[in-house]
């Protein structure tokens, strides 16, 4: 599981590593990651966030940490014929593709039982949850854009991970689609603008901007 992009001064180039340490994230937080450490390609953040969103921030990544194992189920590699290993690792993780975020609450005192997340969600709620931003425009906007399985595969896997249908049921894509899945390059893209931009228009995606999106 991803967490919220550290401030940082510049794009971090491929191959550079991110700290838990440097993403200023929650007390708890090699409960959401697995190691010490990422390795990245992209990251985006808010330039001018203040004191007060940042502690708020910090507070949501405490709060919805307790609704997730104490320890991190381990990766299974991506080698031929792991699609079922991959598959129970999403759902030990808690983690779906679609939509990016998903509650549930008991019927009767309402109380938050559950919690799932993509990646993307998971950035778009904590920037949310401290109404800095909604960086990127709901899943059910018109014209959002729609992904095949195919699409979704490539941006998820490796060539040779199959998009089965216990990954898909995994990643909670119902049916034969196309779906709106929000998925990483939109919340990179909505954050390659301008920061009083980022702050006061949510980040329309199109098609292209499933991958990288220079705003130069």
């Amino acid at each position: 599981m991803c967490f919220p992009p550290p401030p940082l001064t510049s794009i971090v180039q491929q191959h550079d590593e991110i700290t838990e340490d440097d993403a200023q994230g929650s007390e708890r937080a090699d409960q959401l990651v697995s190691h010490d450490s990422t390795r990245v390609h992209f990251v985006g953040w808010l330039e001018n966030l203040n004191p007060e969103e940042m502690r708020v921030m910090r507070r949501w990544l405490r709060r919805v940490s307790t609704f997730f194992p104490s320890s991190s189920p381990p990766m299974p590699s991506y080698r031929l014929g792991s699609e079922l290993a991959i598959s129970r690792f999403l759902k030990d993780c808690q983690y779906i593709a679609h939509p990016p975020y998903r509650e549930d609450r008991d019927p009767v005192s309402g109380n938050l039982r559950a919690i799932w997340f993509s990646c993307a969600g998971f950035v778009i709620q904590c920037y949310e949850a401290a109404a800095v931003v909604r960086l990127v425009v709901p899943w059910t906007t018109a014209g959002f854009p729609l992904l095949t399985a195919e699409q979704i595969r490539n941006i998820w896997f490796p060539s040779w991970i199959k998009m089965t249908t216990e990954i898909a049921a995994a990643l909670n894509l119902t049916g034969d689609g196309p779906w709106p899945v929000t998925v990483p390059g939109y919340v990179i893209n909505a954050f390659w603008r301008e920061d009083n931009l980022v702050r006061n228009e949510a980040y329309l995606p199109s098609p292209a901007s499933v991958g990288i999106v220079s705003n130069t």
